[in-house]
């Protein structure tokens, strides 16, 4: 065993104890390359994104434009 691997087995085994989850419990990790967060800011879609080493980029967009407002 690794000892990052211990020290998530010990995370989770805290974790669990603090929560009381139901059983059978499992935990899974994701290894993220991008997250978009999409919401309406009446009168426009609004695009939040973020990747790894990049900045935070937000997009406001209407239905009549004809190009992206990029913030």
């Amino acid at each position: 065993m690794t000892s990052e691997s211990a020290g998530v087995e010990t995370g989770v085994a805290r974790y669990a104890a603090e929560v009381k989850p139901p059983e059978p419990f499992h935990l899974f990790r994701a290894e993220l390359t991008e997250v978009v967060r999409t919401y309406v800011e009446d009168p426009y879609v609004v695009l939040v994104s973020w990747a790894p080493g990049r900045p935070l980029r937000t997009v406001r967009r209407t239905s009549d434009d004809a190009a992206l407002r990029v913030e």
